[in-house]
C-alpha cells in the first residue's frame, strides 16, 4: 500500500464485541420474556435458526436489514433494539501546563 493512501481507522474491537454481547443478551431477553423459541422467532423474521443462536450469543455482527426484519418481528422500533447503553468512557483528568503563579493550581481544584 502507497504510503499516502487514506486508512480507515481502527475499530476498538472490545468495546464493539461488548456492544454485540449486549444487543444478543437483549435479544434474548425479549424472545425469553414473550415465551418465544428461537424457532418462532426465526419464522416470523425469516432469520435462520442458527443465526438467532449466534447473535445471542453476541457472535453475530448482524446486518441492518437483518436487524430491521428482526425488529419487525419482535414488535420493537431498531432504535429501542440497538440502544447503546454503555456507559461513556471515563475521562481520566486533564494536565494544565503554564508559568508559576499563572492560576494552574486554582483552576484545577475547580475541576477536581
Amino acid at each position: 500500500m502507497p504510503s499516502n493512501a487514506i486508512k480507515a481507522p481502527l475499530t476498538p474491537i472490545p468495546r464493539d464485541s461488548a456492544y454485540l454481547g449486549r444487543l444478543g443478551e437483549r435479544v434474548r431477553q425479549w424472545r425469553v420474556s414473550h415465551a418465544l423459541s428461537r424457532e418462532t422467532l426465526s419464522e416470523a423474521s425469516g432469520i435462520s435458526v442458527r443465526y438467532i443462536a449466534q447473535l445471542e450469543l453476541g457472535k453475530g455482527n448482524i446486518s441492518i436489514l437483518l436487524l430491521r426484519r428482526l425488529a419487525r418481528a419482535m414488535r420493537i422500533s431498531v432504535a429501542n433494539l440497538v440502544v447503546d447503553d454503555a456507559p461513556p468512557p471515563r475521562f481520566e483528568g486533564i494536565a494544565l501546563l503554564g508559568l508559576r503563579g499563572t492560576g494552574k493550581s486554582s483552576l484545577g481544584v475547580q475541576f477536581h
